[in-house]
């Protein structure tokens, strides 16, 4: 019996450290079709992160030439609930926020920043915990849904403010 207990105790920490030894900037590179939505809009980034965490965010095509916007869920007492910030180009391929001394060579630098330190934003970045929490298995096969991740998201809210339980029968969160 005592081998068992070994082998579930080794299985539950292997499993512990395959969510943990995923760094932040390979987490950002697994999910990057959650969060990179070159095609949406400015009112459909505001419709996809309303009701999420402050601090979620999504980079998008900018109506701007040659810019993105950074789109970022903020808390309510810090003005909309949605706030976009252009990351310009300054020409020689480096990438800043309008405004910013902050430089980097390309966007996944620069979310990474910014989820380090706020600096120029009123909130530090965050992915959301689903994804913070899970294993490379699980980035991947969260990636396939895109931007329908972050309407699986939303039910998925919904669904925890309904019940007390912790679980339930949605098969997106429930690994």
């Amino acid at each position: 019996h005592q081998v068992n207990r070994d082998v579930k105790d080794l299985d539950n920490t292997s499993k512990s450290l395959s969510k943990t030894q995923i760094d932040l900037e390979e987490r950002l590179k697994k999910v990057t079709s959650i969060w990179f939505l070159s095609d949406v809009k400015r009112n459909g980034v505001v419709h996809l992160l309303q009701n999420k965490e402050p601090g979620c965010f999504i980079v998008r095509q900018s109506s701007k030439p040659n810019a993105m916007a950074l789109s970022v869920c903020l808390p309510f007492t810090k003005g909309p609930h949605v706030e976009h910030y252009l990351i310009e180009d300054n020409g020689d391929g480096r990438l800043h926020l309008e405004g910013s001394e902050n430089y980097f060579t390309c966007v996944i630098d620069l979310i990474v920043h910014y989820c380090h330190r706020c600096d120029e934003l009123p909130v530090q970045l965050l992915l959301p915990l689903v994804l913070m929490k899970a294993n490379a298995l699980e980035l991947t096969w969260y990636s396939h849904f895109g931007e329908k991740f972050w309407h699986h998201l939303s039910q998925h809210q919904m669904q925890t403010r309904d019940t007390t339980q912790s679980t339930f029968a949605n098969p997106l969160f429930d690994l």
